[in-house]
């Protein structure tokens, strides 16, 4: 994991003459303590690093009060280390929801995160 992540600040670097300010490391799996110091040593000048798994989270499904439609896209429910993102969802601009069944979010575990939840979810949305 640290020569993947030396090999990746690397390559930023040389192609942008700068080092990245902020590097975030995401797979479908929880990674392990080794995987974890890893990313860490070879972040240690860089000024903000998450270390987040992603998931699809099936169990789980939500509407508006009230309403025929499921939750607005972007939509957040956090605590201080997990979330649930709905990528998904009502689009207020187009007035509905596109999609053909009822969204589930993605279920995101941060097992390191020096920035927020909120942070995160917004760049993944973009």
């Amino acid at each position: 994991m640290a020569n993947l992540i030396s090999d990746s600040i690397e390559l930023f670097r040389r192609q942008r003459n700068r080092p990245p300010k902020r590097v975030v490391v995401h797979k479908s799996t929880r990674f392990s303590d080794e995987e974890i110091a890893g990313c860490a040593s070879s972040c240690e000048n860089i000024d903000e690093l998450d270390i987040v798994n992603i998931a699809d989270y099936t169990k789980f499904r939500a509407y508006h009060v009230g309403e025929d439609y499921p939750v607005v896209r972007g939509t957040v429910i956090s605590n201080d280390s997990e979330a649930m993102l709905f990528t998904m969802g009502f689009i207020p601009a187009l007035g509905t929801y596109p999609g053909p069944s009822v969204p589930r979010p993605l279920h995101i575990s941060c097992q390191r995160l020096d920035t927020s939840i909120e942070t995160f979810a917004a760049i993944y949305l973009s």
